[in-house]
């Protein structure tokens, strides 16, 4: 983008290897429709490009373009430097030529405008050596063709890991990263000529940084910089600087600090805000430098202006969202500058919302947005500036409007054709590459799948979009051997195709309105949490992971139970306590709340015994004062998966014990004070060990579940029972009573009181052997033990594998869900789901997804629901390393569908 006779660089080169088109980045096949009527795309095939390459790039200028790549070469081992000039509208200005045979293995590639279009263009590439690699750059004409021979710029013995060649008013600053063995980088620069001739010396402008990006200025360049890395962590994130060059690349005066905490990564960009002086003449007065900082609990889009006189005004959070955001990109232009960015929601979807907006440098941390704009989850989305807007390349799904609709926004203004109507059909397809053409306040005007060759196929991957007044450019691919790559010619045109705008939120849906981090930095693998009065008790076993506690002469290590007072405006009413330090972390914790907060609650753990493990129980009253710790097993035995429950004059815990050589499900009942009433009743003999208890009191009914293997022993796959007890001594009350016969493995059976009975909720995994998602089932039980009718599968907000349940039933007789969910096939972060089920059981509303998780697929989520809060354990934070360490308890407070 010009300011002042310079161009902007971006941060990062877009450059694909010419083999990526063959693979497509949303995981659908290609897709072969054909497009009528492509008035505004225009392609031309300018090579097919095989084997090993780098490349095609591309740089253009007012007279037209070159493309270059690197490939191997027809015969020997050597590679060839191909160019290809190009047309003001992207056509092909003769055929493709070898310019340069490389001898050694190159590793990078960048082509530039030399300067004005009589200049003609610079090639820049990195080969290897014995020892070390090679920086060279070649001249060529505005034709292509070689003015002299290459000039090696550079040869090191590090790896030269970026290069950059920024225009000056009197020629070029080529400038390049050698990373060195530490995994940082030293900055060097040279000045060349408008023909890739050395006018100086390379002189070092910056050592030991982790990132950087270089910014064309109106007396040389600006080049921004991150140094250091934050301790302990595995991304980078460091202080960013801010170092003023002269036309000759040397330093002119000392580092100007932008952002002195380490905050800053590798994913920030700078751009010139753009003005025009007395005269017309655009000048850059200022630059707006944006990065996703990830120090805090949630990652969050970052701004600050760096202004022609060397003050900074920033840095600013750009916003405050449920979750989090994170920086997409960020673009200039005469419309001015504006922000793309995403938020935390998404991650598991086919789909992603990508948001727009405004930045105003003058007033940050303002922004002003626009209707924000549905992608690929995983497409790649390049966003410049135009003559009068802006323009973005990723890659979505394209259907052409209705015939009504289309003639409802001919002859009408931008604003009217994005209101115009979109449909009452869906858009259904395969996402591909699109490029949409934007206003200058963000409003899509034109959408345009990109399409090829004399056939119009859709491309598979496209990349390096670059607009100049109203016309815009780009590469292409389709899917081939050796790879077809065309130059796309992109122009204004009436709108033919829908704007994939972002659906609103479902009517009737979950959403997360506030997410708060609790705790950090502990090696957190389950929660538990019940409502008292006006508060949340929260309770939590931590691995113990390291911790080691000295009791007498013995060195002993455990899990960590510990208890957490949340207030009812959702801030931590105290210092988190230490319940037990000795606790078995397979055993489990649970909490129950007494119906009178007089009454207190109960926690209930496993902890360590010698060899063996035994059930604990812990009263806890106002203000979290653990009183009564009893331990309620003894002997040579091991207990497991503890549950408890208030029993209107007491409480009935249950748990899993060995005692009679494998797990089976006892129950006991205690009175206020934890005074047994009554002795240890065996509720279960079968073969096998039962897992995953969870007991409900409603009315005069005590409701138990568990899971156990006694139909499938040798394979382990478990069944879900159930079965009720006597209030009054723990004793069944009525056969136990298999749920759902299944091949499947039946598992984290939660309990909710319905009208009439009681509902069970579990996870079904899918049969071994069998690749598909499991599903969450329900089925009602009658007030005698019975189950009432089919079990039936629940809804998720997208296809993917329920891992963890929560259940909590509230006012009106409704019951809240959440469940963890993993993405299908386990590629990338999991999500937590919402859903409300009506007294009878019927689902209200639909499933949606309330929180993406930072953690992978395969991680062993926890949940808990009270007060219409979700509590959960997430990996990441402040931390952002790997490990246990790095675990968080979060709280997520959901409105709920009604």
């Amino acid at each position: 983008m010009a300011c002042g006779g310079t161009a902007a660089v971006p941060t990062r080169a877009a450059a694909p290897s010419a083999s990526l088109p063959q693979h497509r980045e949303d995981g659908g096949a290609s897709p072969s429709h054909k497009v009528l009527d492509p008035s505004a795309v225009h392609s031309q095939a300018i090579g097919a490009i095989g084997g090993r390459s780098i490349g095609p790039l591309l740089a253009r200028n007012e007279s037209g373009g070159l493309a270059a790549w690197i490939v191997s070469a027809e015969r020997g081992p050597a590679q060839d430097l191909v160019v290809a000039s190009l047309g003001v509208d992207g056509a092909l200005i003769g055929r493709p030529r070898v310019v340069l045979s490389l001898q050694q293995e190159a590793t990078l590639l960048i082509v530039r405008a030399a300067g004005r279009s009589s200049d003609g263009w610079l090639v820049a590439y990195a080969t290897l050596l014995d020892r070390g690699e090679a920086l060279t750059v070649v001249g060529l004409t505005p034709e292509g063709v070689l003015r002299a021979p290459p000039v090696d710029v550079q040869r090191t013995g590090d790896h030269v890991r970026w290069i950059d060649m920024v225009p000056t008013p009197k020629g070029v600053v080529c400038l390049w990263a050698e990373e060195t063995v530490g995994g940082d980088a030293n900055m060097l620069a040279e000045p060349l000529s408008a023909e890739g001739k050395p006018r100086g010396v390379a002189v070092r402008v910056a050592q030991r940084v982790t990132s950087w990006a270089a910014v064309a200025a109106d007396d040389g360049v600006a080049l921004a910089v991150v140094d250091g890395q934050a301790p302990g962590t595995t991304a980078p994130a460091g202080t960013l600087s801010w170092v003023r060059l002269d036309t000759e690349g040397r330093v002119r005066d000392a580092r100007i600090p932008v952002v002195a905490t380490p905050s800053v990564g590798p994913d920030f960009e700078v751009v010139p805000v753009i003005e025009r002086d007395d005269s017309g003449v655009p000048e850059c007065r200022s630059w707006v430098v944006a990065w996703t900082d990830r120090t805090g609990d949630d990652p969050q889009v970052t701004l600050a202006v760096v202004n022609r006189d060397d003050t900074v005004r920033g840095p600013f959070h750009a916003f405050d969202v449920v979750g989090g955001s994170r920086l997409v990109g960020l673009a200039s232009g005469p419309a001015g500058v504006a922000l793309a960015w995403d938020g935390p929601n998404g991650l598991t979807q086919a789909t992603r919302v990508i948001h727009l907006d405004r930045v105003i440098p003058d007033d940050l941390p303002h922004v002003s947005s626009a209707p924000p704009l549905e992608v690929a989850a995983r497409a790649r989305v390049e966003f410049v500036g135009t003559g009068d807007g802006f323009a973005l390349l990723t890659q979505s799904i394209s259907c052409a409007l209705a015939t009504s609709d289309h003639l409802s926004a001919e002859g009408v203004g931008p604003s009217s054709v994005h209101a115009a109507p979109q449909s009452v059909a869906p858009c259904r397809g395969t996402a591909a590459p699109t490029w949409m053409r934007l206003d200058s306040n963000l409003v899509t005007v034109q959408v345009e799948p990109i399409v090829l060759g004399r056939d119009h196929q859709s491309a598979t991957l496209a990349w390096q979009l670059e607009c100049a007044a109203q016309r815009c450019s780009a590469l292409a691919a389709t899917v081939g051997t050796p790879t077809p790559v065309f130059s796309v010619d992109l122009m204004p045109a009436d709108q033919r195709y829908r704007v994939p705008l972002a659906a609103e939120w479902p009517a009737g849906a979950a959403r997360a309105m506030r997410i708060t981090t609790l705790a950090a930095g502990e090696s957190f693998v389950e929660v538990a949490a019940a409502h008292v009065g006006e508060e949340t008790l929260i309770a939590t076993l931590t691995d113990g992971t390291g911790e080691t506690r000295r009791r007498g002469a013995r060195t002993t290590s455990g899990a960590v139970v510990g208890l957490r007072r949340l207030a009812g405006d959702g801030t931590l009413a105290s210092a988190p306590m230490v319940v037990s330090s000795r606790a078995v972390a397979v055993g489990g914790v649970a909490l129950g709340a007494a119906q009178n907060p007089a009454d207190g609650a109960v926690l209930a753990w496993v902890g360590h015994d010698g060899n063996h493990s035994q059930v604990h129980v812990a009263r806890i009253e106002g203000r979290g004062r653990r009183v009564d710790d009893v331990r309620l097993t003894h002997g040579r035995t091991t207990a497991s998966d503890v549950a408890v429950a208030w029993a209107g004059d007491g409480w009935l815990v249950a748990w899993v014990d060995t005692r009679d050589g494998n797990g089976e499900v006892y129950a006991t009942k205690l009175d206020r004070s934890l005074r047994r009433t009554g002795r240890d009743e065996r509720i279960t003999r079968a073969v096998g060990d039962a897992s995953d208890v969870v007991l409900l009191v409603t009315g005069k009914t005590a409701w138990l579940a568990w899971s156990d293997p006694r139909e499938s022993a040798e394979t382990g796959l478990g069944d879900v029972y159930v079965t009720t007890l006597r209030l009054e001594d723990a004793r069944p009350a009525s056969k136990e009573v298999r749920v759902l016969e299944t091949a499947a493995n039946s598992r984290s059976p939660r309990l909710a009181p319905l009208a009439g009975g009681a509902l069970v909720v579990w996870v079904e995994d899918a049969p071994t052997g069998v690749d598909a998602p499991g599903a969450v089932l329900a089925a009602r039980l009658a007030s005698t033990g019975v189950v009432l009718g089919a079990p039936t599968r629940l809804s998720l907000a997208s296809s993917g594998t329920p891992s963890a349940l929560a259940l909590e039933s509230v006012l009106g007789g409704h019951v809240h869900l959440a469940v963890a969910r993993s993405p299908q096939g386990g590629d990338g972060p999991m999500a937590i789901d919402a859903l409300t089920l009506a007294p009878s059981g019927v689902e209200v509303g639909q499933a949606s997804s309330v929180v993406d998780l930072a953690a992978p697929g395969s991680f062993e989520a926890s949940l808990a629901l009270a007060a219409g809060g979700v509590f959960y354990v997430d990996v990441g934070g402040k931390e952002l390393s790997v490990g246990t360490a790095a675990r968080r308890l979060r709280h997520a407070d959901v409105v709920w569908a009604q």
